[in-house]
């Protein structure tokens, strides 16, 4: 077996299984596209869906490919791991927090917390962009607008409310991205 090239040590070709685009192992290791994923208990490796997000029996491991870091991340405050559910995008919620790419999401509430898009989202207190509080945004009125990057609003980094218009997550008076049509 060989990953990025190299010869994997100690790897059975006939137990490894690919388990979806960023895991794959075998009863004794489990890997990533960069290496060994580092996990604690591969036996009990499951998998959550088709993303970057597994767990076993004792933690949540997510897959950043992005950091270099070559292995996937535990989420530590993720005391259950078999409540933890993946959603789109990044983000991950469980009984007691919300998270993207494994770092928990600030003053969110899991219980009423929800997608807006790809980068926003709301719970019954405040819209958040990715991990960060939108700042004065209005939870009644916000809305996603177009944005001049990203023509599907699924990706648009802008929204308004009734009082302002928000470039990712940031107040603008005018927004070089953001289509506003009044």
């Amino acid at each position: 077996m060989y990953c990025d090239g190299l010869k994997l040590q100690n790897v059975s070709s006939w137990y490894f299984v690919v388990f979806n685009r960023c895991f794959a192992g075998e009863k004794l290791s489990i890997f990533t596209v960069y290496g060994n994923a580092k996990a604690k208990y591969p036996l009990c490796f499951e998998v959550l869906d088709d993303s970057n997000v597994n767990n076993d029996d004792v933690y949540v491991y997510w897959f950043i490919g992005s950091t270099g870091a070559g292995h996937a991340t535990v989420v530590r405050s993720c005391k259950k791991p078999h409540m933890f559910r993946s959603i789109k995008s990044g983000y991950g919620i469980d009984d007691d927090y919300v998270y993207y790419e494994a770092v928990k999401i600030p003053k969110a509430n899991p219980k009423t917390w929800a997608m807006i898009n790809n980068n926003y989202s709301k719970d019954d207190k405040n819209i958040f962009y990715f991990r960060k509080v939108v700042v004065g945004a209005d939870l009644e009125s916000f809305e996603i607008i177009p944005d001049s990057c990203f023509p599907d609003i699924e990706d648009s980094c802008c929204g308004k409310d009734k009082n302002r218009t928000y470039e990712t997550g940031t107040s603008v008076t005018t927004g070089d991205r953001c289509i506003v049509y009044q």
